[in-house]
């Protein structure tokens, strides 16, 4: 049963957040009332069955211990997202909601709130990928950072070569021989093994023009190999993603309307917005997105049941959640 996932505190919250909500004279209003509560799909808290109908979950089962406690007859109102149950809270289409909403400034400002039931959060999952040194160097070398680095590498070195060749084509053709193709080959070997401050020695400048052109190469190839060497460290950290920052310039997943979106707006990275968290997951298995930005409890429970997936680090944007209903409930109720 789900109360085995959260402790014996089904109760202390039940009478916690009766009292928050309900006053005495409020119940006694509604004995004859059959009251809408709105919720929607949300693992392990809302559970659905087969046929779209509430079954069980954390959330249902603390509903189902106020109402008894309260003796308050209701239905059931199945919302597709957070942000429909909430605006039919805000519009009193539903005299309460639950299910796993976060308590925040801004939705305070359209609905009322319960003290919070239950603490909450976000994390960011990721694919569960293996971190074998040879998958990872595979993985590296094949990127479009790698491969961008190598091409402005060899094509500077093939800038120089032909510079190279152009001023000792004439007075050292043993080493760079006249004849283009041959020429540029041997120009070429010469340029990288400078560059990489290899200098095997078996070809060099005569000409005080060759020589001039090979001191500024000598000291253009050190900043060179630094870049080349750079972007392939930066793109080996940027490969894997463990912190908040890494999610900077990164395809991140989130659901629409939710908290995870807020967090996301106010950072510098590509949001992709789903209208729920099965098509959001379906993103990241693809590839499509680097990670997803949700509810820890939610991601947590999804994970648990999905090796391919796995949640990183520390909770953050720490919220709680609570039970919804209009801003004006009370004076209707009263």
């Amino acid at each position: 049963m789900i109360n085995n996932w959260f402790g014996k505190i089904s109760s202390v919250l039940t009478l916690v957040v009766s009292v928050t909500i309900f006053t005495p004279q409020t119940a006694l209003t509604q004995e004859s009332e059959t009251w809408k509560v709105g919720t929607k799909s949300l693992e392990p808290f809302v559970y659905l069955d087969e046929n779209g109908e509430v079954d069980t979950g954390y959330s249902i089962e603390l509903w189902e211990q106020i109402a008894a406690e309260l003796d308050i007859e209701y239905e059931w109102v199945v919302f597709d997202t957070v942000g429909d149950m909430i605006a039919a809270t805000q519009a009193g289409k539903v005299d309460v909601a639950i299910a796993g909403i976060s308590i925040t400034s801004n939705r305070e400002k359209l609905i009322n709130f319960s003290h919070g039931y239950y603490e909450s959060g976000l994390h960011i999952m990721i694919l569960n990928q293996p971190t074998t040194p040879l998958l990872l160097f595979l993985r590296t070398l094949i990127s479009l950072e790698t491969l961008e680095a190598i091409t402005i590498l060899l094509g500077l070195c093939f800038l120089s070569a032909n510079l190279i060749w152009f001023a000792e084509r004439y007075t050292n053709k043993d080493m760079f021989p006249k004849q283009y193709w041959s020429g540029i080959w041997e120009a070429l070997w010469w340029s990288l093994v400078t560059a990489t401050t290899v200098g095997y020695g078996d070809k060099y400048p005569v000409s005080f023009i060759g020589r001039i052109i090979g001191v500024i190469w000598m000291f253009a190839g050190l900043f060179v190999v630094a870049y080349f060497t750079s972007a392939i460290t930066v793109n080996r950290l940027k490969a894997n993603i463990s912190t908040q920052e890494d999610l900077i310039n990164r395809r991140v997943a989130a659901v629409a309307g939710t908290t995870a979106e807020d967090f996301l707006r106010d950072k510098n990275v590509k949001i992709v917005l789903f209208q729920d968290l099965e098509s959001a997951y379906q993103a990241l298995e693809n590839n499509q997105v680097k990670a997803i930005v949700g509810d820890a409890p939610i991601l947590l429970y999804h994970t648990s049941n999905n090796p391919k997936f796995r949640v990183l680090g520390e909770l953050f944007a720490k919220q709680d959640y609570g039970i919804a209903f209009p801003e004006n409930e009370r004076e209707k109720l009263e």
